[in-house]
């Protein structure tokens, strides 16, 4: 999976979200749909995050340290 490949997923997990919770709103204010609309975007930002910085890190791996004598 590239980087984008990987982005492209999260995308699709923000908008699943976001039909989510516009489809299941009935009974909800505006106030609490906004706040659901914010608890599920900074939950997805936060995973992609760890998630790319995680791919990054694996890309040039450090095996063992150089140690400078």
């Amino acid at each position: 999976m590239t980087l984008f490949n990987g982005t492209a997923f999260f995308v699709v997990l923000e908008v699943a979200f976001v039909a989510g919770i516009a489809m299941t709103g009935k009974g909800n204010t505006k106030e609490n749909q906004a706040f659901k609309y914010t608890l599920y975007s900074t939950a997805v930002i936060c995973c992609w995050l760890m998630w790319a910085l995680m791919y990054m890190a694996q890309m040039h791996p450090l095996v063992r340290p150089i140690l400078q004598r």
